[in-house]
């Protein structure tokens, strides 16, 4: 009978000799492919320990053979000492495992021939119903012995599987397997990294406005040591306690020499991980070994892939850009192709050194549609904060641009004439299909092909008893532009008796009244108002407004949602934003609350 007894005490001494050793083995091989019982037995009794989340080693081990009641039968601690000296290295344990498998179908395969010859000899049995029986037999032996990975499985089967959802890291972003970072060196893609880390563990807000959920997180800080990761996690943090549920390592073997086996072993203490990140690739990448470059880049990673994908949680990989300059985001990765094909996702960050503002590329197999991020470099919080969608920013932006470009030549313009006026000739057509759903949505005032901006229109909501104008506000239903006022008409009413119940009288405005103001004269008169209006109709505008609306769009709105919050942290950046701007902070947070500032 086929035996390879050597190899089964090789893997077993692996197995005592390095707690991790299993990891490579466990899914594979199983306790019946040992040829002396014995072995069966420990391989058995470490399979449980394994599955049961607990280290296999020769003090736990010995204590499940006890529980078992089959210590004495393996030859006690002494024999599992034994396998541990006859074995120098845990490094082969795949080797001695595949030799295993091998002589462990040969046995199967012996068993079953002798079934089939024994049928072979009954002349009593039909041919037919024999050779049926003999290919159910060595079926039977090739499943037996087979890794259920590679048992297919029907459409139907697949169907009515209830299936966990893929689980999300941070929702949209990073999803359960294994994610490539990817940026140009020195380019903040660890203050990134660690933000998110920071945001899980504590179960905060990922880019400063995605919710997370939290759980524990495992920082492989490769290229820092404590000092800098001490500094770097205090700015984060801004003077909030540091998450219980990040942990850090600075130093880690290389993916084929034990990295993977101690993310594993790590994940198997934290049942509720939801991200690893190594950062960077480099420190742990294998050493090449002169075969094909794409095969090695893929087949460093690969184990990651597998461990993210058998454990159900998110592996972010820091990795570095080359200088192609290249247009496919796959051809920037410093590497080969390997490396990209690997991965289930790919975050590529891009922007010029020294501009605050990046896009985030996000790519990947659970990502349905690609998507671009706009994001901006916060100094206060040293994170990045999302903007929105690339696009939707991109457009927010130019739309400002437009509006400041006809307020300061003060004249009706065509879209080339605003696009010259830009310098972006090449963007004709895009500037003139936004200036036309710019005047549909009444940001600009459009006629015989030339677009100008709205007037404001203020009114006073009435005169005090000594006959002086109240404080101005928007007359309903008229475009409001937040910045640059623009011509300005101010228009004076008064209130009719109050009623039997004393509620006040209905508003009377009269024909409006221009005001030149001393920046900004008049030119045209925009008013929409209707002849009565009720308070309620006519929310209004103080003083505030037009510093904080001086703004950027997306400054603007950002600004906005911290003043908003309750938080306190939240209050802190919103004071630190406005002295940055040199806005006052209580006037700015009473005016973001008076009709909003988006």
């Amino acid at each position: 009978m086929p035996t390879s007894v050597d190899a089964e005490r090789a893997v077993l001494g692996a197995i005592l000799l390095n707690r991790e050793a299993i990891v490579a083995v466990a899914d594979t091989l199983r306790a019946e492919h040992f040829y002396l019982e014995r072995h069966h037995q420990i391989y058995a009794a470490a399979l449980a320990l394994f599955q049961a989340r607990t280290p296999p080693d020769l003090r736990t081990l010995s204590e499940e053979l006890r529980r078992r009641g089959q210590l004495d039968q393996v030859g006690g601690i002494i024999y599992l000492a034994d396998l541990v000296d006859a074995t120098p290295t845990s490094a082969h344990i795949d080797y001695y495992a595949l030799d295993m498998l091998k002589t462990a179908t040969r046995r199967r395969l012996l068993t079953v021939g002798g079934r089939i010859a024994a049928l072979a000899y009954d002349e009593s049995e039909d041919i037919q119903a024999i050779m049926t029986t003999a290919h159910d037999l060595l079926d039977g032996a090739a499943i037996a012995l087979h890794d259920p990975r590679y048992t297919p499985f029907s459409a139907t089967d697949l169907e009515q599987e209830a299936l966990d959802p893929i689980a999300w890291a941070v929702t949209g972003l990073l999803p359960q397997g294994l994610t490539l970072l990817v940026g140009k060196p020195k380019m903040r893609k660890s203050w990134l990294a660690l933000a998110l880390a920071i945001a899980i563990a504590s179960g905060g807000r990922a880019l400063g406005s995605i919710p997370v959920e939290e759980g524990d997180v495992l920082y492989l800080a490769l290229e820092d040591g404590k000092l800098r990761l001490q500094s770097r996690q205090r700015k984060i943090l801004g003077g909030a306690g540091a998450p219980k549920r990040l942990s850090y390592l600075t130093a880690a073997p290389r993916l084929d020499a034990g990295c993977v086996g101690l993310i594993e072993t790590w994940l198997r203490l934290h049942p509720e991980a939801r991200l690893v990140i190594i950062d960077v690739l480099a420190k742990v990448r294998p050493a090449g070994k002169g075969g094909s470059m794409y095969d090695e880049d893929y087949g460093a990673l690969e184990p990651l892939q597998q461990l993210a994908s058998r454990r159900g949680v998110a592996i972010l990989v820091v990795h570095h850009m080359n200088r192609s300059g290249a247009d496919d985001v796959f051809d920037q990765i410093n590497g080969s192709n390997g490396i990209g094909g690997s991965a289930d996702g790919l975050l590529t960050l891009q922007y010029e050194r020294g501009q605050t503002d990046a896009t985030l590329h996000i790519n990947g197999r659970d990502v349905e549609d690609d998507a671009s991020l706009a994001l901006r470099w916060d100094n206060a919080t040293a994170q990045w904060i999302l903007l929105g969608k690339a696009e939707e920013v991109k457009a927010s932006t130019q739309r400002q641009e437009i509006i400041k470009t006809l307020r300061e030549e003060r004249r009706p313009m065509t879209p080339r004439e605003v696009a010259e006026a830009l310098d972006k000739v090449a963007e004709y057509g895009n500037i003139k299909q936004l200036m036309y759903r710019m005047a549909r949505e009444k940001d600009l005032s459009s006629s015989g092909g030339k677009y100008t901006v709205p007037s404001l229109t203020l009114l006073a909501p009435e005169a005090d008893r000594n006959g002086r104008p109240g404080d101005p506000v928007i007359g309903s239903g008229d475009p409001v532009i937040l910045g640059d006022p623009g011509p300005i008409t101010q228009v004076y009413s008064t209130r009719t008796p109050e009623n039997s119940y004393g509620d006040p009288g209905d508003r009377k405005i009269p024909p409006p009244k221009k005001l030149d103001h001393p920046d900004h004269p008049i030119t045209q008169v925009d008013f929409t108002a209707s002849e009565s209006q009720k308070d309620g109709d006519l929310p209004r505008i103080t003083q505030d407004h037009p510093t904080l609306a001086d703004l950027a769009p997306v400054d603007r709105l950002q600004l906005a949602l911290y003043l908003r919050s309750n938080m306190e942290r939240d209050q802190e950046i919103a004071r630190d934003r406005c002295a940055a701007y040199g806005i006052d902070y209580e006037a700015a947070r009473a005016a973001s609350k008076i009709g909003g500032a988006s």
